[in-house]
């Protein structure tokens, strides 16, 4: 018979490193405990607006609902990280796209339950687009400054 439990140890290994990660990136794993659940939340209501208003529901539609928003979970982790590369503190752009994120899930809650009350869906504010926007302007804007202050040879600190 087949057993397909996880070695103990593996999962602690796994564990341990996404906190050392986590840590080494200055990103509270509170933080993204809570955005995993609103993510979670988030895709159970989805469910069941689909199903309250008739709409066409596939396991496949809610798999890359939530791939889609784990890999929207990932900007905080590619924003620490360069932070971390140029070493400059952007923690606390970090933390606001940890916010947005939550937001934009919290958002998307609200308005399945307001569109399960009316009978039709309501779309909500794409709030991470408008943020990814402002968020890449300024780490190119960055990364350019970077690139002139190794051109003229200098170590100036931001």
């Amino acid at each position: 018979m087949n057993n397909y439990q996880l070695d103990e140890g593996l999962t602690t290994i796994a564990k341990t490193g996404l906190i050392a990660f986590l840590l080494a990136l200055q990103i509270q794993t509170s933080q993204i405990g809570y955005l995993l659940i609103l993510i979670f939340i988030d895709s159970f209501f989805g469910i069941l607006r689909a199903v309250k208003l008739k709409e066409v529901f596939t396991f496949y539609k809610l798999y890359w609902g939530i791939t889609v928003k784990l890999c929207i979970l990932i900007i905080p982790f590619l924003t620490a990280g360069a932070a971390l590369v140029f070493k400059i503190n952007l923690i606390y752009i970090v933390n606001i796209f940890i916010i947005i994120i939550a937001v934009q899930d919290f958002v998307s809650i609200i308005a399945s339950i307001i569109s399960m009350k009316a009978g039709y869906r309501v779309k909500s504010v794409d709030f991470i687009e408008k943020a990814m926007r402002v968020l890449m302007d300024f780490l190119t804007e960055l990364i350019k400054s970077k690139i002139d202050q190794i051109k003229r040879g200098g170590k100036e600190e931001l």
